[in-house]
């Protein structure tokens, strides 16, 4: 019997760099999509290179998380979000709905606090991939846990895996 594979996304990390890797677009009624074609192509290419029976995207949502209540000044320093990344959100939302595509979101919870809990548990019955440019998810790295990290705009993915990240920082992941 083959494993199950599933691909977990960090919606919001991979939006964000899609918005920031392309050039600006606007659909003809001047609705910004940049973000939402760099995050489609993105999430096309891991589908098809690695074929996961399964694809969940988590999102961040909007609101304060667990780390603000312990530490106040959490993120204090981020620039504001652009309102152009923003209003492509519920269409990035809407297309994975059509696409009968999961998505994982929970107040007080940041995408990769998700895609980790998932990743811990689902690694038991199923080989987990993370589609995610953030490297704190890198700390889930084990067996049965691969990151595909973005390299070079919206093409170009590393595969890391235990072995390699401890191949490379001269210690195993978390």
């Amino acid at each position: 019997m083959t494993e199950r594979r599933i691909l977990l996304v960090d919606g919001h990390g991979i939006a964000f760099r899609a918005f920031f890797a392309l050039p600006e677009m606007t659909a003809p009624n001047g609705t910004h999509t940049n973000a939402a074609v760099g995050f489609f192509n993105m999430l096309g290419r891991a589908v098809t290179a690695h074929q996961p029976d399964r694809v969940v995207v988590a999102f961040d949502m909007k609101g304060p998380t667990f780390r603000h209540e312990l530490f106040a000044d959490y993120k204090a320093n981020r620039p504001a979000t652009p309102p152009e990344f923003s209003e492509q959100m519920p269409i990035i939302h809407q297309l994975l709905a059509s696409a009968g595509i999961d998505v994982m979101e929970s107040a007080g919870l940041e995408a990769d606090d998700l895609i980790g809990a998932a990743a811990c548990q689902w690694s038991e019955d199923a080989q987990i991939l993370i589609l995610s440019s953030d490297k704190d998810i890198l700390q889930v790295l084990g067996p049965g846990v691969t990151i595909l990290r973005p390299a070079k705009g919206v093409s170009d993915v590393e595969i890391v895996t235990a072995e390699s990240f401890a191949q490379e920082w001269g210690f195993p992941p978390a």
